[in-house]
């Protein structure tokens, strides 16, 4: 295994069926810290709404086969690192802070690494951004479909953007992680796998852009003037069909 920390790997089934999937790892003080700072982030949005839009990007990483970093795509962890930074890019108005950059900004060391971060509780009304799940989640495979990954790092450390020049980095896709600023989490990625990722975003983004998904959901005829609505007990389910539908356009991960 490449992991720098014991990990110890395990499953569990919903009611409704569905598999997750989940790790617990040892002897690692910053995963503690990267906790609180994720925690920390999904205080500053209302209604869940972070911790939802998270929870289906890891389902759709799933569905794709890009989400475990030991077959050489990216964790699940790195996914989440993935939606921070766009909705604190999102314009024009951010969802998110950059919150290792506001507040006292205390130098806190842990294993030589300075994990401060404004812990303090967000402001009411921080953000005018009124863009529902479905809409970030959109905007989300958009941006990551452009992103210009030959020549910028994803990071959430800091506002302004982060070339690879800077970081020394020469890797396919640079991800930084918020603590060991050393550490890229898209370092395994090789070129093949580097292709199927960003083809990913590309092809979930116009399924689920894609009206003749709807209209295969619901029994509507294209071109009706009055499109047939998707009921609130049918969503989960029509999220699933989308989910199935970006599995099959992409095919097997290499």
């Amino acid at each position: 295994s490449s992991c720098q920390v014991p990990i110890v790997k395990f499953s569990i089934q919903t009611n409704s069926g569905e598999e997750i999937d989940g790790d617990i790892s040892y002897y690692n003080d910053l995963a503690l810290h990267n906790t609180r700072l994720l925690a920390r982030y999904c205080s500053w949005t209302k209604g869940n709404l972070l911790a939802k839009l998270g929870v289906f990007i890891k389902r759709w990483a799933k569905k794709c086969g890009i989400s475990d970093a030991s077959q050489g795509s990216l964790s699940s962890y790195t996914h989440i690192i993935l939606m921070i930074h766009f909705l604190q890019q999102l314009q024009p108005a951010p969802l998110l802070p950059v919150l290792q950059e506001i507040g006292q900004k205390n130098e806190i060391l842990v294993d030589g690494c300075d994990v401060y971060f404004c812990d303090d509780e967000p402001p009411p009304y921080w953000s005018s951004c009124n863009l529902s799940g479905g809409e970030l989640f959109l905007q989300f495979l958009d941006y990551y479909a452009k992103f210009d990954w030959q020549n910028e790092v994803v990071q959430i450390r800091r506002a302004g953007r982060l070339n690879k020049t800077e970081k020394r980095w020469d890797n396919k896709m640079c991800i930084e992680d918020p603590f060991i600023l050393n550490h890229n989490l898209g370092g395994n990625v090789g070129n093949e796998m580097f292709s199927f990722i960003v083809k990913s975003f590309a092809v979930a983004r116009d399924v689920f852009c894609s009206h003749k998904e709807r209209y295969l959901f619901t029994g509507s005829i294209e071109g009706e003037s009055i499109k047939r609505e998707i009921g609130e007990d049918s969503i989960f389910e029509y999220g699933n069909a989308l989910l199935s539908r970006c599995q099959s356009s992409l095919g097997a991960a290499p």
